[in-house]
C-alpha cells in the first residue's frame, strides 16, 4: 500500500498549460492557437449641445420693430399734414433703426461662430448672414444719407 501512497500526492495543485490568446498560427501547425478578438461593448452617451442664445438677437428684434413703427407713424403723420420733411425724417430714422438692428445681428452671428467652432458645428450660414447684414447696413446708410442730405 505504500507504493500506492507514493504515486498519489495529496494537496498539490496542478496548473494547466498556458495558451497564448493572440498568438499567430504557424504554417505547419494545424491545431495551433487561433487569434481571439475580445468582444467589447461600447457605451455610447449622446450629449446635447447647448442651444446658442445671445441677448443681441432680442435687441435687434426690438430695434427692427421700432423702426417699422417709426416708418408707419411717419406715413400716418404725412397723410394728416402732407409734409414731405416729416416723411423724410421718419424714413431716415427707420433706416437708422434697421442699421442698428443689423449691427446687433452681426454681433449675434459673430458670437454664434465662436460657439459653433467650440462645439464642432458648421459656420457657413453665420458667415453668410454677416456678409448679408454688412450689405444691408451699407444700403440703409446710403438710403438715410440720401434722405437727410439730398444725395
Amino acid at each position: 500500500m505504500q507504493g500506492d501512497q507514493n504515486n498519489q500526492i495529496i494537496g498539490e495543485i496542478q496548473t494547466p498549460q498556458s495558451v497564448a490568446i493572440n498568438a499567430v498560427q504557424q504554417a505547419g501547425m494545424p491545431y495551433g492557437a487561433q487569434p481571439v478578438q475580445p468582444i467589447m461593448q461600447q457605451n455610447i452617451m449622446y450629449i446635447q449641445m447647448p442651444k446658442f442664445r445671445h441677448p443681441t438677437r432680442t435687441i435687434s428684434s426690438v430695434l427692427a420693430l421700432v423702426g417699422i413703427l417709426v416708418y408707419i407713424l411717419s406715413i400716418v403723420f404725412v397723410i394728416d399734414s402732407e409734409s414731405e420733411a416729416l416723411f423724410n425724417i421718419g424714413y431716415g430714422t427707420c433706416c437708422m433703426f434697421f442699421n442698428a438692428a443689423f449691427v446687433c445681428e452681426i454681433v449675434y452671428y459673430y458670437n454664434m461662430i465662436q460657439h459653433n467652432q467650440s462645439y464642432g458645428q458648421g459656420i457657413g450660414w453665420a458667415i453668410t448672414n454677416i456678409i448679408l447684414a454688412v450689405f444691408l447696413i451699407l444700403a440703409g446708410t446710403l438710403g438715410a444719407l440720401s434722405i437727410f442730405f439730398g444725395i
